[in-house]
């Protein structure tokens, strides 16, 4: 089984949709490292420094990422 995109790159929209192609395993392996690291990089840089209100700031913002991508299988992106 083949598939074939086909882009008019004269066309505006139609570069832009090949470049969200060309660029979609950056994007994706950037979105793992985003929702699956950036908890623990975080608090491993702030070991020792981070309180209680930071923790909580911290677990919201990857909550919220988590729920923004719910939806993109992001490990078979990458697999």
């Amino acid at each position: 089984m083949k598939a074939v995109l086909e882009f008019d790159l004269t066309d505006t929209e139609d570069r832009m949709a090949h470049q969200r192609c060309v660029k979609a395993t950056e994007m994706a392996i950037a979105l793992f490292d985003i929702i699956f690291n950036l908890r623990n990089r975080v608090e491993r840089n702030l070991e020792g420094t981070i309180d209680e209100n930071t923790h909580i700031v911290l677990n919201a913002v990857c909550e919220q990422i988590t729920e923004y991508t719910e939806n993109i299988d992001i490990e078979n992106l990458i697999n």
